[in-house]
């Protein structure tokens, strides 16, 4: 079973009136960077600081497993 990427996972699971917000949306933002040229480089930090779902689910399952094995080392095993 192929699990699909990231994307395809959108497409699929998005309702049809989201997908065309967000292409409208896209489709906008592209019109005004070609129009401002010099915004570009502020947007690309701005993206590059956001964080997606798939990164802050990793990071928190992280976090709780540290958590888990940290409470587990200081207080027994019941922690973990």
């Amino acid at each position: 079973m192929d699990i699909p990427n990231s994307a395809e996972r959108v497409r699929v699971h998005t309702r049809q009136g989201d997908l065309e917000r967000i292409r409208f949306m896209t489709q906008s933002s592209l019109d005004y960077h070609r129009r401002h040229p010099e915004r570009i480089p502020a947007r690309l930090d701005q993206l590059d600081r956001e964080w997606d779902t798939e990164r802050l689910l990793e990071t928190q399952a992280a976090s709780l497993a540290l958590a888990g094995s940290t409470l587990g080392l200081l207080f027994g095993r019941r922690w973990l």
